[in-house]
């Protein structure tokens, strides 16, 4: 029984990771499986108490993977908002490239150049320059 019920554990982690991406399907799945344990003990393939430590087992396995996921620390980089505005000081040190082996814009660039805004938009206004 150990066996089956680590199988089922491990299943339940496989749907729980799943949950945020398809919870539509998951729980669809999840659905099926419950109805399937249920037409199983019907026809006397598992006993009641075997479907019902088994189901658990794999329910249990959804529940670990949604708490181990919430409770893991979260990186405080995707917490910033992007419509912030970010302070960039630097220096250039080669030209813009549009492309691979292009340059961009000719121009000469001073040595130090201050941008406020997004990254995309300091270096679209440092290469206009």
């Amino acid at each position: 029984m150990l066996p089956s019920l680590t199988v089922a554990f491990i299943a339940g982690l496989l749907v729980g990771s799943q949950i945020p991406y398809f919870p539509l399907s998951a729980s669809f799945l999840l659905l099926l499986v419950a109805l399937g344990t249920f037409v199983l003990e019907r026809l006397n393939r598992f006993s009641v108490r075997q479907a019902t430590w088994l189901y658990g087992a794999l329910l249990v396995g959804v529940v670990y993977w949604a708490v181990a996921v919430n409770l893991a620390a979260h990186d405080p980089m995707g917490e910033h908002s992007s419509d912030a505005a970010i302070e960039v000081t630097g220096r250039i040190v080669a030209p813009v490239q549009q492309a691979p082996d292009q340059t961009g814009h000719d121009h000469q660039v001073g040595r130090s150049n201050r941008c406020i805004g997004s990254v995309q938009t300091c270096s679209a206004d440092l290469a206009h320059t």
